[in-house]
Parts: C-alpha cells; structure tokens; sequence
C-alpha cells in the first residue's frame, strides 16, 4: 500500500459505508451553533471526499460546493447527490491541492476543511 495520502483516499473502499453519513450529519448539527448556517450562504468544503457534509447541508444553504483530489471521491458523490442541485463538485490538482483560484465558485461566506489539514505538506 502507498503512504501517500492522495493514492490512499483515491482507493475503491477508503469511503464507503452509512457511518460516514451519520458522522457528517453529527458534525453539521454541532457546527451549525458556531456557523450560523443560512438560505444565503455559499459554502466551500475543502477535501469535502464524498460530500456527507455537503449533503447534510443542502437544506441549509443556497449553494454548497465540495472539492477534493479525488476523483473516484468526486464521481461517486456527483451520483449520489445527483437530485441535489445546490451541490456541485470541483477537482483540486493533486500536485497543487492548495491552489483554488481555479474554482468556478465566487462569494464563498462559509468555509469547511474538516479532518483533511493533517495532510498538508
């Protein structure tokens, strides 16, 4: 197995299973007490995986954008939020995951980067 974390979070079952769900869904509602999230907000879910997070809010928020290197990560969750269409989902270059002047999202009011800054070189 590779220790590079890009070739790790880019396998078939690094993200699989409804415990995913239910941790996003736990995280959203204690977040939510800081983050005042709302009809207007834009959000940016930096190393966002499959989208839980995302997902979770979507009743929330006007538009909810999730970008990640993964793009079996990426695929799967433009499939499997395919109805919600306040969600979109963006490449992060592997080799330059920090560069996101390339995101076609603007008037970001609310940024998430949960559990992915241990990653950083």
């Amino acid at each position: 197995m590779s220790d590079n974390w890009i070739d790790y979070w880019n396998r078939k079952d690094s993200m699989t299973g409804d415990l995913w769900r239910a941790q996003a869904d736990f995280f959203v509602r204690r977040v939510e007490r800081e983050m005042s999230f709302g009809p207007e907000d834009i959000v940016l879910d930096i190393g966002c995986g499959q989208g839980h997070v995302i997902a979770a809010l979507a009743s929330r928020v006007r538009e909810a954008h999730g970008a990640d290197t993964s793009e079996q990560s990426l695929e799967q969750s433009r499939r499997r939020y395919a109805e919600l269409d306040n969600l979109l989902f963006h490449s992060l270059p592997r080799e330059d995951y920090l560069a996101l002047d390339h995101l076609p999202v603007r008037n970001v009011t609310r940024i998430l980067c949960v559990s992915v800054v241990q990653y950083y070189r």
